[in-house]
């Protein structure tokens, strides 16, 4: 849909007369302890020996834990 010389989707178009309100995607519900994004200065890496997930701090480079069910940890990015 292109309207004025903007190119607009049309599920993110709401008129009112000759205003454009252009509405931004969100992840609502706010507040739910849901997490948008990676765990920021983390990683993880794998440890063969146990077989276990193991979480590092980034700037220190200690671990700091260990996952138990052999999972990987959910939004902690993984060391290569």
């Amino acid at each position: 849909m292109n309207l004025r010389g903007r190119r607009i989707h049309s599920g993110a178009l709401a008129s009112n007369h000759h205003n454009l309100i252009i509405t931004m995607a969100t992840n609502p519900p706010k507040g739910d302890n849901h997490r948008n994004g990676a765990v920021r200065k983390r990683s993880q890496t794998f440890n063969p020996v146990t077989e276990r997930f193991t979480k590092r701090d980034a700037d220190t480079g200690r671990f700091m834990d260990q996952k138990s069910d052999g999972k990987p940890f959910k939004g902690v990015r993984k060391e290569k």
